[in-house]
């Protein structure tokens, strides 16, 4: 940038203003102070005492971090039921093919804390086993289930029962339901079906409970409890959990060491 002095000065000699000027070997010598070495380097050079640049902090390296109680727990389950095909309550399994056996770490009841949902299925077991920790960090388990589960938002599972009898199309299952207080779930009923029809094909159709079926749909329904009620009232019974929940798709994995590796570090 010019300066405002040397402006006016190359004004003046251009306009023809002469001035009485001082000549050159007459004009006193201007002293110049001594350039140091400091003022000549530039600021991210200048070292301080410790050897760093005065004008940069350095990155503090990471304090290590350890892994949370839960997911200690987790691999633990995971590596033992592996290597030794036992479960913590010390039952031995059959695993079978690898991708028989899958698990899964994420939030399945909703209190927000991951849980593990470990999957045994093969031609001999089928076992769907939910696990937590518990205040003190020690492994719990929240639901132990002999047959496939559904599971859905809300906290709520549905554990399917393939013996039923005389259920026509209808699967009977087991409703659990997560609480909070226990961290853990409760059955909260058993439904099964009767079918007019199945009874029918077995030349069994009296026995079919006529008086509980007011809708005639050729169904009646067992909501926990012995007494056959129509269709209309277990679809009220069942939109009272099943209205609004979302059915929870957990990416499971075949249980190797490679993945417990990489799902819990």
């Amino acid at each position: 940038m010019k300066r405002p002095y040397l402006a006016a000065a190359l004004l003046l000699c251009l306009t023809g203003c002469s001035r009485e000027t001082v000549p050159a070997d007459t004009q006193p010598p201007t002293e110049t102070a001594p350039v140091t070495e400091a003022e000549t380097s530039s600021p991210s050079e200048t070292p301080t005492a410790a050897g760093q640049d005065r004008f940069t902090t350095p990155d503090a390296p990471a304090a290590p971090t350890e892994p949370p109680e839960d997911a200690v727990q987790y691999r633990a389950l995971l590596t033992t039921l592996l290597t030794d095909n036992v479960l913590p309550d010390g039952k031995e399994v059959e695993l079978g093919k690898p991708e028989e056996t899958t698990f899964a770490v994420t939030d399945m009841d909703g209190d927000g804390k991951p849980e593990l949902l470990l999957r045994l299925h093969s031609a001999d077991t089928c076992q769907e086993l939910l696990y937590g920790t518990d205040a003190d960090g020690f492994l719990k388990a929240e639901l132990k289930a002999n047959a496939e589960v559904s599971w859905f938002t809300g906290g709520v599972a549905t554990e399917a029962d393939e013996a039923g009898d005389y259920t026509g199309a209808f699967v009977p299952y087991t409703l659990w339901e997560y609480e909070a207080d226990v961290d853990g779930y409760r059955c909260a009923a058993y439904v099964n079906a009767l079918s007019r029809a199945a009874l029918a094909a077995e030349d069994n159709e009296d026995e079919y409970p006529e008086e509980a079926d007011t809708s005639s749909s050729g169904t009646v329904y067992y909501i926990g409890s012995d007494l056959p009620s129509d269709v209309t009232e277990y679809t009220a019974w069942h939109d009272t959990w099943a209205e609004g929940a979302e059915t929870l798709t957990p990416e499971c994995l075949p249980l190797t060491e490679e993945n417990i590796a990489a799902v819990l570090p």
